[in-house]
């Protein structure tokens, strides 16, 4: 009967996706497709997966961006490698602030994903297609900065949100 189980759950699992990068490892979630992934200069890569709504000309996004400095992180405590990861999330939250009107966030967390502290905010604001919403995280490696973020309107109830932030919370980092 165990095996039975098993093997249904196997059959009927959503696929997951392993998507690898320098700094780690991500299983993406059934139904986002991609990566599209672009060049930005300045040494960054954003990698993007998104979940197009049935009917609709939206999607909620699942993004990595990787910044790579040229070289390796000054030597860090635990504290100040979480304060950096804080200002350097701030920084970038500030890009998503800067395109939504009534912006507003919550309170900078740290968290432990794979045993590295990382830096996570919750953010609301308005867009041209409605109320949206997001959660941005930020990692500092030896040698990359990795911003983790997703997106989604809010009458879509953060379905794929929390998707893409259980997936955040589970990745490996290296």
């Amino acid at each position: 009967m165990r095996n039975v189980l098993i093997a249904l759950w196997v059959l009927f699992s959503p696929p997951l996706l392993a998507f690898t990068f320098d700094a780690g490892q991500i299983e993406i979630p059934d139904g986002f497709d991609g990566p599209t992934s672009k060049g930005m200069g300045n040494n960054t890569i954003v990698h993007a997966f998104t979940h197009p709504h049935s009917g609709e000309d939206s999607s909620a996004l699942l993004q990595i961006s990787i910044w790579n400095p040229g070289g390796t992180f000054p030597s860090m405590t635990g504290q100040q490698r979480e304060e950096a990861a804080k200002s350097y999330l701030m920084q970038f939250l500030s890009g998503v602030a800067r395109a939504r009107r009534g912006f507003r966030h919550g309170d900078v967390e740290i968290l432990s994903i794979s045993g590295q502290p990382v830096a996570r905010v919750a953010w609301q604001g308005e867009v041209d297609k409605g109320s949206a919403e997001g959660v941005m995280y930020c990692y500092l490696g030896r040698s990359q900065l990795v911003v983790l973020h997703t997106q989604d309107l809010t009458r879509f109830d953060r379905r794929y949100i929390d998707q893409a932030v259980q997936a955040f919370e589970a990745m490996k980092l290296r």
